[in-house]
């Protein structure tokens, strides 16, 4: 359900690994917020956006995951559930509400190509009367991801919920940081292969498929990261809409704040997509030094840029 495209242009060369721990597992020192200045705000830019709706995103994406558990609950059986590849297999025992799905390489995502293998553990799972919601805690515990030739172990839990399932055009899909943890990490925690992290926290991603033709992403999050070398909050104001039958690759139309160091503050707005208006235009990013009461210096930047 997600854009084929936009998934391939924002797979960039990030390589992230889980690493294991509690949760109360940091970063070092990137738990500071991040102060904002001229030499950083592309970076931190374009950082945001690819969590919010890109590669780092489509890591532990709901959307996939939602619908391995509504096939897992409908009919409530122990059962292989076949993948798209036909290599691939999903072994699901969700026979009570706590149960695992056990990923062999399985490509769970047409669009995005995303193999799966490990385990996925879900706790509290339910589908509802009308069978068209599920809610559950899924947790992962260095379950391997590869898209695109990259290969990402995660850990770490969420929330899920999927509503509209029997809809085939407008489900929702969200994932939002865990109120019962079962052991597993509380935070999403990422580290590349040159031993880098990236931490998730107080995280709600939400993706919205408002038509066959539309699907938006917003979220709100705190993402404290060691190549950025700190914390940054995200805060949306209005999400970014992806038009899956268009030919461009990038949203025409959103709007996000990024909180850093008191009193530095960074406001992104999109103008157009890749192709209009003109590259020197398409996203503006306003700087503010006074806590957000004004922006006094601003840069634009192209896509290919972010």
């Amino acid at each position: 359900m997600k854009n084929t495209k936009l998934i391939l242009a924002l797979l960039t060369s990030l390589v992230v690994t889980a690493c294991g721990g509690s949760g109360d597992s940091d970063v070092g020192s990137t738990n500071t917020p991040l102060y904002f200045d001229a030499s950083n705000d592309q970076a931190v830019s374009a950082t945001a956006i690819r969590t919010a709706s890109g590669t780092t995103f489509e890591i532990f994406n709901p959307d996939n995951f939602a619908t391995d558990v509504y096939d897992a609950l409908f009919p409530l059986v122990v059962k292989n559930i076949p993948c798209i590849n036909s290599g691939g297999n999903i072994a699901a025992d969700l026979t009570t509400p706590t149960g695992t799905m056990v990923y062999s390489n399985c490509v769970i995502s047409a669009t995005s190509g995303k193999i799966l293998n490990g385990t996925a553990y879900v706790h509290n799972a339910l589908l509802d009367t009308n069978i068209d919601r599920v809610t559950a805690t899924i947790s992962f515990n260095n379950l391997k991801i590869t898209i695109g030739g990259i290969t990402t172990n995660l850990t770490g839990s969420y929330d899920l919920t999927a509503d509209g399932l029997n809809n085939t055009f407008t489900p929702k899909f969200s994932a939002r940081e865990t109120t019962f943890p079962n052991g597993f990490p509380v935070k999403l925690i990422l580290t590349n292969t040159s031993g880098q992290q990236e931490v998730l926290s107080n995280f709600n991603f939400y993706v919205d498929v408002i038509s066959n033709s539309t699907t938006t992403y917003t979220s709100d999050f705190k993402l404290a990261s060691d190549s950025l070398g700190g914390l940054i909050t995200h805060q949306s104001i209005a999400g970014f809409p992806y038009e899956k039958s268009s030919p461009n690759l990038r949203p025409s139309l959103g709007k996000t704040y990024i909180l850093g160091q008191t009193p530095t503050e960074l406001r992104i707005t999109v103008f157009g997509n890749e192709n209009s208006p003109p590259a020197a235009s398409q996203v503006k990013v306003d700087r503010s030094v006074d806590s957000g009461f004004s922006y006094s210096f601003t840069n634009y930047y192209s896509w290919s840029q972010l």
